[in-house]
């Protein structure tokens, strides 16, 4: 495939169809002839692995969520959102410790148990299809959500939050190439700073869910306040108040099945309320799960794993993320509370897994963080390099998109003898996992924060030089922290255990025909998208407060002769982007994300798509001499997130 370079280090190239450049190395930890450094109090080490000492925290079995399942064709259920105190384990490199920390954050209540938890419960549902063992065609199951909101009524005095505030939202005559659908302002567009705003306001997205982004389904453009909000500048269309439901048509033919999940989506509060752990699964069965299921006659366990780095998040405070990294060790840890929040899962830290000797069960892993700036590297077969003597691991799905045939058999995004999985925000992993025959043994599955941390401007760099600071003492030297354990358990001490003669399959079956690779269309244009951070520094690096985040357009001067690229920002009014694809061909795309003037700005940005998942065509990396080599996938793989990489991939030698 023909590449274009534009001026940046490193890019993107998506051809709803894409080819992805890493966004960093997952690089191996070199064995050291120095003497091991101490571990911190109360850490628990096995194989090179490290479990913190949290307290009574740790190696619980891994919790199952609460499972929200369709009856007679329609999962309907209730989703309240209510401010309570959180607490999770966060790590503080001045004191060495790993404790809780409390703060007031927004969680969902259990339709179950009653309970404020995170994350929220997994909602599971079909798509349309042959069920297995029934001569008629599954309808398809609908989805019925009412989300009420019982936050408090926000003060939140930002113009972004209110109606008709600040500058008009749009410009119809900008002369995009591509033109909007719904603008109806002459004045130009947005100009302002990136900010948190509307932190009470919430709603919801189905993500990967192939279903209509308008009223009343995956409306993310709703902006769900609490009962009693008032509205000074008058309230518009999307606005409203106390409760929405939402109503999903019957999942068709070309709905994936596989794992997705579900999370706030409302523009200036997401990341906050991701950040506070407001995230679910979204399951949905299909054609796929029963051919699995047959192979192991029905026996074959799964394990939901959502994971989440819970924190509050406020970049505009300076007293809880502005001024922690840089003043903690003056002011003490009893005034700043320490910022690095521990990697849960399901909401628990190093939850254990257990598995009967010669096991195959079936893992959903599901990255529901905002951290782009801290990317996992999971090692699925932890340190242990003898294959009798560890997990097995075989990735069957990448973000709820069963692998070809031939992408299983050669696994691509799975290192070959060290299998491990780059986690990036919004990612999912499905994986078969198969435990040794090692009755009585636990084995721990380390994790890796991937990425550059130098030169990254005044906030993330911070907050990411934190995350890579805590990890090397919690797991000083060559070891590596702990994720989760896995516990053998053994037939002549543990009640209902069994020896099990599980295999892989040989193969997965032939992706459904919606699902096949996408022929590009030669006669389409290449589309070139770069996001950008003005105004944030010198040079422009990170997204805070007093930067302004948005997108590179191609647009047409004047004269309708000539074209120029134009930064455009997000206007909630106006579709300034509309691209109607091609039914007969698919087109290419060229991501990126900064200028060369902006070198050292990290991964920030997560490009994903509503609605439309893309294919992930090969990856780039590059070389010595500055040049990009291209290496395509077996066959290209579905994605529907992925993490644009920082200028600094290249310098690093960092590949994918």
């Amino acid at each position: 495939m023909e590449m274009i370079r534009r001026s940046v280090r490193a890019s993107f190239v998506l051809a709803i169809l894409l080819t992805a450049l890493a966004a960093s190395a997952q690089t191996e930890k070199k064995p050291s002839a120095e003497a091991a450094p101490a571990l911190p109090p109360g850490a628990v080490e096995s194989q090179g692995v490290v479990i913190p000492g949290c307290g009574s925290r740790g190696e619980e079995e891994l919790r199952e969520l609460t499972t929200v399942r369709a009856e007679n064709g329609t999962l309907d259920t209730t989703l309240e959102v209510w401010l309570s105190m959180i607490k999770v384990p966060v790590f503080n490199t001045v004191t060495r410790k790993c404790v809780d920390k409390t703060f007031a954050g927004r969680m969902y209540r259990d339709p179950s148990t009653g309970l404020l938890t995170f994350p929220g419960p997994t909602l599971r549902v079909r798509r349309k299809a042959v069920k297995r063992g029934d001569d008629k065609p599954y309808p398809g199951d609908s989805i019925k959500v009412l989300l009420k909101n019982n936050l408090p009524p926000s003060s939140d005095s930002h113009k972004c939050a209110w109606a008709n505030a600040g500058p008009p939202l749009c410009n119809c005559k900008t002369g995009l190439l591509n033109p909007p659908q719904c603008c109806f302002q002459t004045e130009p567009g947005p100009t302002e700073m990136n900010c948190f705003h509307g932190s009470n306001t919430t709603n919801l997205h189905f993500h990967g869910a192939h279903v209509s982004p308008q009223k009343p389904q995956d409306w993310v453009f709703l902006e769900l306040s609490p009962l009693g909000q008032e509205f000074p500048r008058g309230q518009k269309e999307n606005e409203v108040t106390g409760q929405f439901q939402y109503e999903i048509d019957p999942l068709n033919e070309r709905q994936p099945e596989g794992t997705h999940w579900y999370h706030p989506h409302k523009h200036g509060s997401t990341a906050e309320q991701v950040g506070n752990g407001m995230a679910g699964a979204l399951i949905i069965e299909g054609p796929f799960d029963d051919w699995l299921q047959k192979q192991y006659r029905g026996k074959l366990v799964e394990k939901v794993m959502i994971m989440q780095q819970v924190h509050d998040l406020n970049f505009t405070s300076v007293s809880r993320v502005g001024r922690q990294f840089d003043q903690v060790e003056l002011e003490g840890d009893d005034k700043l509370p320490p910022g690095t929040p521990m990697p849960l899962i399901n909401g628990q830290l190093v939850p254990r897994i257990t598995m009967n000797p010669g096991e195959i069960q079936r893992w959903r892993m599901i990255s529901a963080t905002m951290e782009a700036s801290a990317q996992l590297v999971v090692d699925l077969n932890g340190l242990v390099q003898n294959p009798d003597k560890t997990m097995q691991v075989r990735q069957i799905a990448m973000d709820g998109v069963q692998f070809s045939p031939k992408n299983y058999i050669e696994q691509p995004l799975l290192k070959k003898g060290d299998p491990k999985f780059q986690l990036s925000p919004g990612n999912r992993g499905d994986f078969l996992v198969q435990a040794p025959n090692l009755p009585g043994t636990k084995l721990l599955i380390p994790y890796e924060v991937i990425g550059a941390i130098e030169k990254q401007g005044s906030l993330i760099g911070r907050v990411r030089a934190q995350t890579r600071a805590a990890l090397d003492i919690l797991a000083p030297g060559d070891r590596q922290p702990a994720l989760l354990a896995v516990y053998i358990c053994d037939p002549d001490k543990d009640k209902g255990c069994e020896k099990k003669s599980m295999t892989f399959p040989d193969t997965l079956p032939e992706l459904p025909h919606f699902l096949r690779p996408i022929t590009l269309n030669p006669n389409r244009p290449i589309q070139n998208v770069q996001f950008q951070i003005l105004g944030a520094g010198d040079p422009p690096t990170t997204p805070v407060a007093n930067g302004r985040f948005g997108m590179q357009m191609r647009v047409k001067d004047k004269d309708k002769d000539k074209s120029e690229l134009k930064f455009v920002q997000f206007d909630p009014d106006c579709a300034n982007f509309t691209v109607p694809l091609d039914p007969e061909g698919g087109e290419e795309w060229h991501l990126s994300q900064n200028l060369n003037a902006n070198e050292g700005a990290p991964p920030f940005h997560v490009f994903h798509i509503h609605t439309n998942p893309f294919q992930v065509v090969g990856t780039e990396t590059r070389q010595g001499d500055g040049t990009y080599k291209l290496k395509k996938y077996p066959e290209p793989i579905w994605q529907d997130s992925v993490t644009l990489p920082d200028n600094e991939t290249g310098k690093e030698n960092n590949a994918g």
